[in-house]
């Protein structure tokens, strides 16, 4: 049987895709089933013909265990690996009774750390595609609202890279609720950015811009000019490296360099108890509430003045030394995201045909129902755009793209031609080689 392993993070979308997966592969005439391995999922919106809840729930283990959420899911897990005999059983009765022709959408919990870390979701994988002899394609969903932001481009980028080294199987990144995103703010690059992620500077002028926001509010908070902020002429950003053992010096440096400063250039006061730098200076009055300081009033408050812009300067350093390390780190993460060069998206509206289309083609061709015995011939009428099938609730406005995608990727160009299919082929050979 083939089918997909759906993951993802809470909120992500998984449930609704599920739902609206069904719905499609039933237009096309698939047979698809759908499995529910989140206990703590116990309001389902698609029919289960497997459920985890006849097993174990969440809310159960939570009561019986004192255990919170995150807790009683990973306990949850390692009950199912433990009891592997009981998942068997209830799939091998799901291909009999369908001859083996069920295709399988497998909705699993939203924590992080199953699909990251966990060595028993780890063996319920194994098992799925072992024994049991599941075909099956990860489809991880990232909300789209992640790529309004440039640390959480960064973010989703490396959860889904974590996601594909560790689960070792074909894998298709889904962008969800594309259609949403622009609620969360305007989106920085167009989706074409996204289903690659192969050009990192382009993120890093980003978090630059965003750093260089940073440090002008953190001046007008402090009571300094951009002039004096360094932000009129502002130095390009330090490369990740430059900055090792060199943050804390060149602060101190700063700050000692700005006191000085300050003491110089202290501007002349009307030696008064206000200690302000007033119009009596150029021999006006400063006003009625200003009486006559004390001895030394005058040269006091210009150096608590001048102390008090130097220790602005100096936690202004403080924040640019911070800002640099984490541009280092940024650009350091980004880096080997690049450099495995496997990270990429593809726009999902589940609302949309087109959309739905598109992602169905993408994942049968990394799963191998494309080019496997059971094709039933129903990429026939997905190239015909989905028959009559439409979603329940109406279709929504946007419309996929064709994205480009290759074989490291995880993604294929949409058109089925001869060369095409050819190159698919030899893709899908080596995925299933090294999955199956």
């Amino acid at each position: 049987m083939f089918g997909q392993l759906v993951i993802g993070p809470p909120g992500s979308g998984k449930s609704t895709y599920c739902t609206g997966m069904h719905e499609f592969l039933s237009g096309i005439g698939r047979r698809p089933v759908v499995i529910n391995l989140d206990p703590a999922n116990d309001e389902l919106p698609y029919p289960c013909a497997l459920d985890i809840a006849d097993l174990i729930t969440c809310s159960d283990v939570m009561e019986a265990m004192d255990l919170g959420p995150n807790g009683g899911l990973m306990y949850c897990m390692d009950f199912l690996a433990e009891n592997a005999a009981w998942l068997d059983e209830r799939i091998q009765a799901i291909q009999r009774e369908s001859s083996g022709g069920a295709y399988v959408l497998i909705d699993c919990p939203g924590q992080a750390e199953l699909f990251t870390q966990s060595p028993s979701f780890l063996a319920v994988v194994r098992r799925l595609v072992g024994p049991l002899k599941l075909r099956l394609a990860a489809v991880h969903l990232v909300d789209a609202h992640h790529c309004s932001d440039p640390s959480k481009i960064i973010s989703a980028s490396l959860l889904s890279l974590n996601t594909m080294m560790r689960l070792e199987l074909p894998h298709v990144n889904i962008l969800s609720k594309i259609d949403i995103a622009e609620r969360y703010g305007p989106l920085p690059f167009g989706l074409e950015f996204f289903a690659r992620l192969d050009e990192p500077g382009r993120v890093m002028g980003l978090i630059d811009e965003q750093s260089r926001r940073h440090v002008k509010a953190a001046a007008k908070a402090l009571g300094l000019s951009e002039e004096a902020a360094g932000l009129e002429s502002a130095p390009e950003p330090k490369q990740h490296g430059e900055w090792d053992g060199q943050v804390e010096s060149d602060a101190a440096e700063e700050g000692d360099a700005s006191a000085a400063q300050a003491a110089d250039s202290a501007p002349a006061t009307c030696g008064g108890a206000c200690g302000a730098a007033c119009v009596a200076a150029s021999g006006g009055a400063c006003g009625a509430d200003c009486e006559p300081a004390a001895p030394g009033g005058g040269a006091a408050a210009a150096a608590a003045a001048a102390e008090s812009e130097a220790d602005a300067r100096a936690r202004l350093a403080k924040l640019r030394g911070f800002l640099d390390r984490r541009r280092g780190l940024n650009s350091a993460l980004l880096g080997l995201v690049d450099e495995f060069g496997l990270v990429g998206f593809r726009p999902l509206n589940v609302m949309d045909k087109d959309s739905v289309i598109d992602v169905t083609r993408a994942v049968d061709k990394a799963n191998g129902y494309t080019f496997g015995a059971l094709h039933d011939g129903s990429d026939s009428a997905i190239g015909a755009g989905g028959a009559d099938w439409a979603p329940r609730r109406g279709v929504g406005s946007m419309a996929a793209a064709d994205g480009e995608e290759v074989g490291v990727r995880g993604v294929v160009a949409a058109e089925d031609t001869a060369a095409d299919t050819a190159a698919l082929s030899r893709a899908a050979a080596l995925y299933l080689g090294k999955a199956y």
